[in-house]
């Protein structure tokens, strides 16, 4: 069997380097503005930086996640405008409210998102924890993955992807080349969500072996 990721413990332990050293690496050349959220820390201290070459537009918010309860709740941080200069590295730096910080850090993490005023789009989505995972008690899910098949017209390949129970940093991995639209992600229960496989500029999608490779790890799946 030939390895296809890393523990997500690990993972975990360097998230914050690993983050910053692949969006520079592999994320910003190809992208005009990117914004990412990349963690808080004591406190509830955090910021939002910009990485693009142009100016951003848009707003920041938060939503709780209980994966105990699988459950969502968007009332304990108030979404906040950006209005920031091209990058590289501007940030804005801001305390979470009190609201956040006294959530239950051993049932509940916070998914932050930033949407582009001008695209409507979410340009980022990040996952933050509140305590070690070693703390957590995090439900056994199953995450199956389903209907993986390939657009002739745009040559991308999209599947859905499901839990039976909330899971953590859902990372999909496979043997065919190419790119997923997104991953490392929190399922909801019972909530499918779709997921786009991307080609690289100039091959194709090899739809066997992507269908024959695929597979989903979660954090659930370590501790």
């Amino acid at each position: 069997d030939q390895p296809r990721s890393r523990g997500l413990g690990d993972v975990y332990k360097r998230q914050r380097w690993f983050v910053r050293w692949f969006v520079r690496s592999f994320v910003c050349p190809f992208v005009r503005s990117f914004v990412v959220l990349f963690s808080c820390g004591d406190g509830g201290q955090c910021y939002v930086s910009n990485d693009g070459i142009t100016p951003f537009k848009g707003t920041l918010s938060f939503s709780a996640v209980n994966f105990v309860e699988g459950t969502a709740s968007s009332v304990v941080q108030p979404s906040m405008d950006l209005d920031m200069p091209s990058g590289p590295g501007q940030t804005h730096y801001f305390t979470l409210s009190p609201n956040a910080t006294a959530l239950n850090t051993n049932t509940t993490l916070l998914v932050a998102s930033v949407t582009s005023k001008a695209t409507g789009a979410v340009v980022s989505n990040n996952v933050i924890a509140l305590s070690p995972p070693s703390q957590w008690d995090i439900p056994k899910a199953v995450v199956t993955i389903s209907d993986v098949a390939l657009d002739l017209k745009s040559g991308e390949a999209q599947m859905t992807v499901t839990s039976d129970k909330t899971a953590l940093y859902v990372t999909l991995t496979t043997l065919a080349v190419g790119r997923f639209d997104e991953n490392v992600f929190v399922l909801l229960p019972n909530t499918p969500k779709t997921v786009k496989f991307l080609p690289f500029s100039g091959q194709k999608i090899d739809i066997d072996v992507l269908k024959a490779s695929v597979r989903a790890d979660h954090l659930g799946a370590y501790l």
